[in-house]
């Protein structure tokens, strides 16, 4: 195989092609290109498209067939032409019991996931005992997260962590992989002020975090824009309210005596009357 120079190339009448001309003449499949050598001692050489194993392969990674061009352009029209306002996040919803503890999924109100995390749930008196942090919430520990692919580096994360801290759950990120510790890093830096950050080290050396709500600091703040004057405005601490997700149900008429089953109504005997 005889290397080519590909800034120096030539259609059949002798005028010199760009790279986008090339690349269309691919698209249009047109039987010959000419090939100018890179070096004079070499001939210019007439070599066959459709005999080009390299060009096929970039036509098969380029082109569509015509159904999935067409679909594509569909669905990009029907985005282009949508004028509604972009769908976002509106809350919280949390999964009890899940496969990993309790989950804290971010959606919207058409129940789509942007991001979510589990752990386990440990009470104030366990983190007092073993972690030496004291707090009167409960902690989320033991995490596992995952993000979309389409909704990453959008900041769904990061509202889904704040959005716990506001609602008075504390973090507790006992490890963290080459993806995650940059964004604790990050995400220390751009804490809100009622929140603080707690560093221990684990018995390999290890750091582990805890973020949690600092009621002093939040009354203390509270005080502050009573003073000055705020009435119900509330600092925007990038947070969603958390809802449980047995108050996301809708019960439909027609199941509820499945609802029901295995029930009776109460009477006035049950009361002794």
């Amino acid at each position: 195989m005889t290397l080519v120079n590909p800034y120096k190339t030539s259609d059949q009448s002798g005028e010199q092609m760009n790279a986008f001309d090339i690349a269309w003449s691919l698209l249009k499949e047109d039987d010959t290109m000419v090939l100018e050598r890179n070096k004079p001692k070499f001939k210019q050489a007439i070599l066959p498209i459709g005999d080009n194993s390299l060009v096929h392969n970039l036509r098969q990674y380029f082109a569509d067939p015509p159904r999935t061009i067409d679909t594509k352009f569909a669905q990009g029209l029907a985005r282009r032409m949508d004028t509604s306002p972009p769908k976002t996040p509106t809350k919280v919803v949390r999964y009890p019991e899940s496969k990993w503890g309790d989950e804290y999924v971010l959606e919207d109100d058409d129940k789509k996931e942007y991001s979510r995390i589990s752990g386990m749930i440990r009470e104030p008196k366990e983190m007092n005992q073993r972690r030496g942090v004291s707090t009167a919430n409960p902690t989320l520990s033991s995490l596992m997260s995952e993000t979309k692919r389409n909704e990453q580096r959008k900041g769904y994360y990061e509202k889904l962590l704040n959005s716990l801290l506001q609602n008075n759950m504390n973090i507790h990120s006992t490890s963290r992989n080459y993806a995650s510790e940059p964004f604790h890093q990050k995400f220390q830096r751009r804490l809100a002020p009622n929140i603080e950050l707690h560093t221990r080290y684990n018995s390999i050396g290890r750091p582990e975090f805890v973020y949690m709500k600092d009621p002093i600091k939040d009354s203390k703040q509270q005080a502050v824009r009573d003073v000055q004057g705020w009435g119900d405005l509330q600092p925007d601490y990038n947070a969603l309210p958390i809802v449980n997700f047995q108050d996301t149900i809708k019960p439909q008429l027609g199941n509820l005596f499945m609802q029901h089953r295995g029930t009776r109504q109460t009477s006035l005997d049950d009361f002794g009357q």
